[in-house]
């Protein structure tokens, strides 16, 4: 959860790191989360064991499970987790996250300049982009991916989106659906 004043809470389990707090641990109440100086949460995502926070400045930290590179982290995490919150490698020249959502092992985020970006799991389709494109460092057979800009949504200029376990949507302007 997010407040007004740009701070942000963790609570529930804590197994994959997902809560922000350093640590593995559950925990039963709100507990404030220790953010980089500077960040003010402005709004979250939670994906099945990865959580994702929007901060004032137009970008994003992540943590929690990262086996399909669903954090979007420069380098690939210890043991497949983070229990701190880190930035999101957004592409070169993103900025702007206004929106984000998480699906079970990727995420996406939506841009003031009406950008899908999309990383994680490539499964099925999940990211919109080309197969083939996988994170340096990934296993043989692995789907993960590096944060990159969907190519096809960018002319069609979207205002909403959604991640889910086992597909992305996109809601454009005109009321088109992807």
């Amino acid at each position: 959860a997010c407040t007004h004043g740009g701070l942000a809470f963790g609570w529930g389990c804590g197994e994959e790191g997902q809560l922000g707090l350093a640590d593995f641990d559950d925990r039963d109440e709100p507990t404030p989360l220790p953010l980089p100086d500077g960040f003010e949460a402005i709004d979250a995502a939670c994906g099945a064991e990865h959580t994702l926070l929007l901060g004032s400045d137009g970008g994003a930290v992540s943590c929690g499970a990262d086996e399909h590179g669903q954090l979007g982290h420069r380098e690939p995490d210890d043991a497949g987790r983070c229990c701190e919150l880190r930035p999101v490698a957004l592409p070169a020249g993103v900025r702007g996250v206004v929106q984000a959502s998480c699906g079970a092992q990727h995420s996406v985020a939506l841009t003031d300049d009406a950008r899908v970006v999309s990383w994680g799991s490539a499964e099925g389709g999940l990211l919109g982009r080309k197969r083939g494109e996988r994170r340096a460092g990934a296993g043989e057979g692995s789907t993960a991916t590096w944060p990159a800009v969907v190519p096809l949504l960018t002319e069609h200029r979207p205002v909403s989106l959604s991640a889910s376990n086992h597909h992305t949507v996109a809601v454009t302007a005109e009321g088109e659906l992807f």
